[in-house]
C-alpha cells in the first residue's frame, strides 16, 4: 500500500477553515480556486472526504462538508 503526503499551502488573505485529513492517510487534495476563495477537499483513494480547507467564499461550504466526513473526524 503506498502512502501519499500533501503539503497545501494557502495565499489568501480571507477567513479561513481548516479540518485536516488524519496523519499517514492515502489520498489526494482536489483543489479549486476563484477570485474569492479556496476549496481544497482530501480525498481517499475509495471517494471518501478525509479533509478540507476553505478560505473566502468557500467557507459557506463548512457545514456541509463538515456532514460528509466520517463520524471519527467530524
Amino acid at each position: 500500500m503506498s502512502h501519499h503526503t500533501a503539503s497545501l499551502s494557502i495565499g489568501v488573505m480571507a477567513p479561513g477553515m481548516v479540518s485536516p485529513p488524519p496523519s499517514g492517510v492515502a489520498g489526494q487534495w482536489q483543489i479549486e480556486t476563484s477570485t474569492d476563495g479556496v476549496d481544497a477537499r482530501f480525498v481517499g483513494h475509495d471517494g471518501t472526504l478525509l479533509g478540507f480547507a476553505l478560505a473566502g467564499q468557500a467557507t459557506t461550504n463548512k457545514t456541509t462538508l463538515q456532514k460528509s466526513l466520517p463520524a471519527l473526524l467530524a
